[in-house]
């Protein structure tokens, strides 16, 4: 009975430092940035009503925030680089979210679909770069920036590939 006590309490030890431990890795990590941006720019691209118009200024928007953060990491300036790489961030999500939401499933929302999915697919690169040369700090939000951006490709995509190609019998 005692050493099923004593086990079970170097068990219960173990799992509890093991937590602690793994907490206080995650706690190092550099704070991710907040997924916003100006209000201004979201009526910019809620103004085009057309999914073409939409994807022109998204694009814009985009390239804009990662040429800035790509500046600011060259310089060594990683903590500023952040806001621009959050505001990337909720661009992109928000303009993905948006366009799904709006598709009507015509051939315009499809060309629309790639033409956003094929820009996106370039940033992911440039982005690569920033994380590859980032401190291990900043690495974690770079890396959650990189697989989110993979989850947004693959959600433009998906109406590519609807379920209603081959008619059920």
């Amino acid at each position: 009975m005692k050493v099923r006590f004593t086990t079970l309490l170097f068990l219960a030890t173990l799992l509890i430092s093991s937590a602690v431990a793994s907490a206080q890795d995650t706690a190092d990590d550099f704070p991710p940035p907040i997924k916003t941006f100006p209000r201004a720019e979201r009526v910019r691209l809620d103004a085009g009503t057309d999914p073409g118009q939409r994807v022109e200024v998204a694009l814009t928007l985009l390239e804009g925030y990662l040429k800035k953060a790509e500046s600011l990491a060259r310089d060594e300036n990683l903590r500023a680089s952040f806001p621009e790489l959050g505001s990337f961030h909720g661009v992109m999500e928000y303009t993905v979210t948006v366009l799904r939401r709006d598709s009507r499933g015509t051939n315009k929302d499809f060309v629309s679909f790639k033409k956003l999915e094929m820009a996106l697919r370039v940033f992911s690169p440039r982005i690569e770069l920033i994380r590859r040369d980032a401190p291990q700090i900043y690495r974690g939000y770079l890396g959650q920036l990189l697989k989110d951006l993979r989850d947004a490709r693959s959600r433009i995509i998906e109406p590519f590939y609807g379920n209603d190609v081959v008619k059920p019998k």
